[in-house]
């Protein structure tokens, strides 16, 4: 049996929580920025990296859902919008530890296709992407929770703690259109 995208109990609750939007970019987000820590700053580099292909990741899953399922192509979307205030708010922190927060990445997303499939392969495509969006939430919970470990300004570590927030928010998201 397909799964119904567009019916699911949970849509309204979804929705209202994802258009709150992430509190990083709310007034009461701001925070004084962290004195100059190079070696944090280098650190930082590979999430700010990876949130930068999240964004592009995610913009091209929603744009690639748009036909499926427009709800879920909403939730990508507000996923892609909160990977860019985290690629934003990184490359400030990195900025204000001293570093520089080049792009030196190249984004490459795996591409999905609904084209000619039924209701099946339909399903298992966005199952599989669903999956695969969750492991690299989980992936990038872990990593910052590794900086987390290894850094001990309050303020760096307030950061973090938000953007975990965040990508654990994500995981819930993505769990609910499973």
């Amino acid at each position: 049996m397909c799964i119904d995208y567009t019916n699911r109990n949970d849509k309204e609750v979804i929705m209202k929580e994802i258009n709150r939007g992430s509190r990083l970019s709310s007034p009461g987000g701001a925070h004084r920025m962290p004195p100059r820590d190079l070696r944090m700053a280098r650190l930082l580099e590979d999430c700010y990296h990876a949130e930068l292909c999240a964004v592009a990741t995610y913009t091209y899953r929603s744009l690639m859902c748009e036909t499926v399922s427009q709800e879920l192509s909403d939730i990508l979307d507000r996923i892609a919008i909160d990977e860019t205030e985290h690629f934003l708010l990184l490359g400030r922190l990195i900025r204000s530890l001293g570093g520089n927060p080049t792009v030196r990445t190249r984004v490459q997303t795996v591409p999905i296709s609904f084209e000619n499939a039924d209701c099946r392969a339909t399903c298992r495509t966005v199952e599989n992407m669903l999956a695969t969006a969750m492991r690299e939430e989980r992936e990038e919970i872990d990593c910052y929770q590794t900086l987390m470990g290894r850094c001990e300004d309050r303020i760096v570590r307030s950061f973090l703690s938000q953007i975990i927030a965040d990508e654990e928010r994500h995981v819930r998201y993505l769990e609910k259109m499973l």
